[in-house]
């Protein structure tokens, strides 16, 4: 045997022992110390770039994902437990039309603002001082006053909360205005008042939330304005187109003015008396052939029902309209459905209010009263209206305003 074949021999025998499988001794000590702990979540690995952008790996961003929509749903829900909070913390409003609950009355005493709560007894001042501040009227969500305060220019307008705190005062004034033509909007954010503008009658928007004043551009005559029920920001006022006066309706909205049917047109006697509770009929007097006589009217027919009273005001449920009894000699109260019937009287001869001016006589909010103001007294009654409780009597130099509640 030479060298070569000796080394061909060895290089044979080292193949083989290399092919063969083989356990390392170290083997069994490698597996116990993998086996006793346990594999890191994919999770915690880096991140790679996946073509071409750095991607979280898949385990990662849907734990991620999860943890965030999990933060957005309590946030979610906060939000939702604190909106709910706020809300149950409000008090609850009334409607601005239709029946409500009876709260406060506001009146004027010495030239100044009390309430008086019917339930307890008790009187309260609101606003006092110096000023000669006179005919208060709430607000239709009830939580607001406002009222006349004299100056050397006219007559300008304080907005008071409740309590009498948040008292503002605008800056200008009016002249002549008639009380009984103050009546906020159904949002209780402007009052409509009546005065005067370079020698003519004139109707002004009197803003709530910032004092300010501006004249509406209507052909005012006279007499009381009432907003309408159902629908945004309609007033409606007697006024004259060209030489003939008329009922007419505006629209804050857009400024349009439109006629309402009426059989009247004599402008000493056509005055407004209300609506009902869902805008569909007012009421008025100056009819033809009846100019002291209310009448209702629909609106869509233009149909005219004479009633058997007048100076009347309708009730909040427009079912009704307590005034004076028509065709009597001697001034009474009463009161007669809106569809046409017999004038119920109600309450006594030193109960009656001055029936020329429509402040003195008002429903309760839930129209089982009537307010009324006596000038010659100068009492403000509470009458109940079926005679079920007794009648109260209030102090005061002007009419009563009554709060709104809700239901």
């Amino acid at each position: 045997m030479n060298h070569a074949d000796r080394l061909e021999r060895d290089l044979a025998v080292w193949f083989t022992e290399t092919a063969m499988p083989s356990k390392p001794d170290y083997t069994d000590e490698i597996v116990r110390e993998a086996t006793r702990r346990r594999q890191r979540p994919r999770w915690t690995f880096a991140p790679a770039w996946v073509h071409g952008r750095f991607a979280l790996p898949v385990a990662a961003r849907g734990t991620r994902i999860a943890w965030a929509a999990g933060v957005l749903v309590l946030v979610a829900l906060g939000v939702a437990v604190a909106a709910v909070a706020i809300v149950a913390s409000q008090p609850k409003l009334p409607p601005p039309f239709g029946l409500a609950g009876n709260g406060l009355l506001a009146f004027e005493r010495g030239g100044d603002i009390y309430t008086f709560d019917p339930k307890t007894g008790t009187e309260r001042a609101i606003v006092t001082g110096p000023d000669q501040d006179h005919d208060p009227r709430w607000s239709l969500d009830g939580r607001r006053i406002v009222f006349a305060r004299e100056s050397p220019t006219g007559t300008r307008f304080g907005f008071v909360n409740a309590d009498g705190g948040g008292l503002t005062v605008t800056t200008d004034a009016l002249l002549n205005i008639d009380p009984d033509a103050i009546a906020w909007a159904p949002d209780s954010r402007a009052v409509a008042v009546a005065g005067a503008e370079d020698d003519r009658r004139a109707i002004f928007i009197v803003d709530a939330t910032n004092a300010q004043i501006r004249l509406l551009p209507v052909e005012y005559i006279e007499f009381e304005v009432f907003w309408r029920p159902g629908v945004d920001r309609q007033l409606l006022f007697a006024g004259r187109s060209g030489s003939r006066a008329s009922l007419f309706l505006v629209s804050l909205a857009d400024g349009s003015v439109r006629p309402l049917p009426t059989s009247g047109n004599d402008p000493n006697s056509l005055r407004p008396l209300g609506w009902t509770s869902d805008g569909t009929r007012f009421v008025y007097q100056g009819a033809a052939g009846s100019p002291d006589r209310a009448v209702s009217v629909d609106l869509a027919t233009g149909r005219e029902t004479p009633l058997d009273v007048y100076r009347a005001q309708v009730s909040n449920d427009g079912r009704w309209l307590v005034g004076a009894a028509w065709g009597r000699t001697l001034a009474s109260m009463c009161i007669a459905p809106i569809d046409g019937g017999a004038c119920n009287p109600l309450g006594q001869n030193d109960q009656l209010p001055d029936f020329g001016t429509s402040a003195t006589l008002q429903w309760a909010p839930n129209d089982r009263w009537i307010a009324t103001y006596n000038p010659r007294s100068r009492v403000v009654w509470l009458v109940s209206r079926d005679g079920q409780a007794d009648d109260v009597s209030i102090r005061a130099d002007g009419p009563a305003s009554w709060q709104r509640t809700a239901p």
